[in-house]
């Protein structure tokens, strides 16, 4: 895994622009380079991992023999071996061993259209020296980051925003509409970024930038809508066979590698089908895992199981309230904006595990969304399914009796479920009822914040077209939302700290395109997600695995806040520190704070601290 910089139309003194380009020295300790053409001018860096030919005839940029093509690239393309053998039969000759130069070859061959016979993860860049054309483009899910800012005849592309800044010298005002998104969802949409004029590049899209036109072109080259128009009929024997294929083709594919791989398992259906699959294939494989003190969080007993059933070598960490309080002091440094997911923690800490023993680790980010295993995918159903009679009841009830009634029931957190339905009820459209799903403060409480209320502007997701059921609905709101722009950025970002690269198994484009068709009966049936792939999964993993109730990656946040992390809650949300950054109404602050001991434990007031938290910090850091 690599680091990638490029600056077009400023001369840069190399000493300078090196000094900006090893601040992504974490995503590429092996090897630097430095690419010039003072006629434009344009300067291409690049920090290397080393994974796949770890010769030095790999690193970058790399250059085409004639000098027309430079190339800076940062993933790896599981599938360059068939592709390479495919050039091969167009004549084309190869003088390393690696997937860069069937990177560069591919682009010269086919253009813009190489990137759709990828199957990979990518963020990457051609300078045509002819043409004075750069075309940089970013892979399907968007695995892999990729920002960039334009002033004036000033372009810069990188892989993290802090190369950005260290150009820039001087931060750029603070994007407020981006802020109220991160207050809604807990992360920050594509295209914007938390600084204005710094924008993301999205998931499956080129830009171009040439010569005499540095208002960037932006393309889609992938759309994940397109694959929901097909529809798989066939019999259950016959789907479950070919799932089974497919995730062993997929899987298979991320192990490729001239270093040793291991797996992240954390006793879920995903990672436990991971290593299931490739236990079957490879000896020897690794595990890691991370476990809580506190039993209702701890999976770390049924990662334990897995790994004892396929036989891995396993280690596993414990995860204190202390390792929370280090875990600040590093993760703004990472997450160059405000991330409130709070499983980036644990991720961070399985990540520094596994970098002790090796430099590429699988995870198993896309199975909830391929293949419908969140629970707000049943919940939506049941509500959108529901009289309106019935939804117009909830709207008028007060919170506090629709809690007791919740309570009564025996439903868990019954304050978190009834404050969800609140927002539901407001729903009128799938949209607004997947946002009401996903929402943490609602407008009326970011406008009291930050002055403004939330707006996503992601037309893409607004005009998804009704034709698809409301579950493929909701399932490519999370592709285009939740998993770009926060699962793969946890992921990212966690592993890249300790220079780890992180490969997702489920995302596959086979795999995808077969999941995207699939019958929603395939995926849903009654209150149980992921109908097929626990089919599938039946033959390797034992009955009491495969059924028991989902739990997320999340640390006992709702315990720890309320005693052992409570006093440095409250020292970072601390009215002193919120007036001197002055980013959102530390009065207002202070009552989110207050309410964590004032009223009983509830996971949603415990996420909005942690948002007040992470948005704090990282305004200390970045402002």
């Amino acid at each position: 895994m690599c680091g990638i910089i490029g600056i077009y139309g400023e001369k840069v003194e190399e000493h300078r622009f090196r000094e900006i380009r090893d601040v992504l020295s974490h995503r590429g300790p092996d090897a630097a380079g430095t690419y010039v053409d003072n006629d434009v001018p344009l300067i291409i860096g690049h920090r290397r991992l080393r994974i796949i030919d770890i010769s030095e005839n790999s690193d970058q940029p790399f250059t085409s023999e004639d000098g027309r093509y430079t190339l800076t690239y940062n993933g790896e393309i599981y599938n360059y071996r068939e592709i390479r053998r495919e050039l091969e039969s167009c004549g084309e000759k190869f003088s390393t061993d690696g997937d860069v130069e069937v990177v560069l070859r591919s682009f010269i061959r086919w253009g813009n259209r190489c990137v759709e016979r990828f199957e990979g993860m990518f963020a990457f860049a051609v300078w045509d020296r002819y043409e004075q054309r750069l075309t940089i483009f970013r892979d399907r899910f968007g695995v892999k980051p990729l920002y960039w800012w334009k002033n004036g005849e000033r372009f810069i592309f990188a892989s993290e925003i802090k190369a950005i800044l260290k150009f820039l010298k001087t931060a750029p005002p603070v994007d407020f509409d981006a802020i109220a998104n991160f207050l809604e969802l807990g992360y920050i949409p594509a295209p914007q970024t938390a600084f204005k004029n710094i924008h993301k590049l999205p998931q499956g899209h080129y830009l171009v930038v040439s010569n005499g036109r540095l208002n960037p072109k932006i393309e889609r080259w992938w759309n994940p809508v397109d694959k929901f128009g097909a529809r798989i009929d066939d019999d259950i024997s016959e789907l479950e066979e070919h799932l089974e294929e497919l995730l062993i083709r997929a899987f298979e594919r991320r192990m490729i590698a001239d270093v040793p791989v291991g797996v992240f398992l954390s006793g879920g259906i995903d990672s436990s089908a991971v290593v299931a699959l490739l236990s079957q294939r490879h000896s020897g494989v690794r595990t890691f895992t991370v476990g809580f003190p506190e039993e209702k969080y701890d999976e770390s007993a049924y990662a334990r199981r897995v790994a004892e059933i396929f036989g891995t070598t396993h280690e596993e960490y414990i995860c204190t309230a202390d390792d929370v309080r280090d875990a600040l002091k590093v993760l703004p440094q990472y997450f160059d904006e405000p991330f409130g997911d709070q499983s980036a923690v644990p991720t961070y800490l399985v990540a520094t595990l596994a970098r002790k023993h090796l430099k590429v680790a699988l995870s198993a980010e896309g199975g909830d969304e391929f293949f419908g295993g969140y629970s707000r995918y049943i919940l939506a159903q049941k509500w959108l399914l529901a009289p309106e009679i019935f939804k117009k009841i909830f709207s008028l009830m007060p919170k506090s009796l629709l809690k007791r009634l919740l309570a009564k029931g025996g439903i868990e957190h019954p304050e978190n479920k009834a404050m969800r339905i609140k927002y539901l009820a407001k729903s009128r459209n799938y949209f607004e009822l997947y946002r009401s799903a996903v929402r943490y403060f609602s407008p009326d409480e970011i406008k009291s914040l930050i002055g403004r209320e939330p707006v996503i502007s992601m037309s893409e997701v607004e005009k998804i077209s009704e034709k698809i059921s409301p579950l493929g609905q909701m399932r490519l709101a999370d592709i285009f939302l939740f998993l770009a722009d926060d699962i793969l950025v946890k992921t990212d970002r966690a592993t890249m700290s300790v220079s780890l690269e992180g490969r997702e198994p489920f995302l596959d484009g086979a795999l995808f395109d077969f999941a995207a068709a699939l019958p929603d009966k395939m995926l849903i049936r009654g209150d149980v997600g992921k109908y097929l792939l626990k089919k599938v999964m039946r033959k390797y993993l034992p009955a009491e695995l495969i059924e028991r109730p989902k739990k997320g990656f999340g640390m006992p946040l709702d315990v720890w806040l309320r005693s052992q992390l409570f006093d440095i809650a409250a020292e970072i949300l601390s009215p002193e520190r919120v007036k001197k950054v002055g980013i959102f109404e530390c009065d207002v602050a202070e009552k989110f704070l207050k309410s964590l001991r004032k009223y009983s434990p509830n996971q949603l007031r415990t996420h909005k601290v942690w948002l007040l938290m992470m948005l704090q910090l990282w305004a200390e850091k970045w402002m």
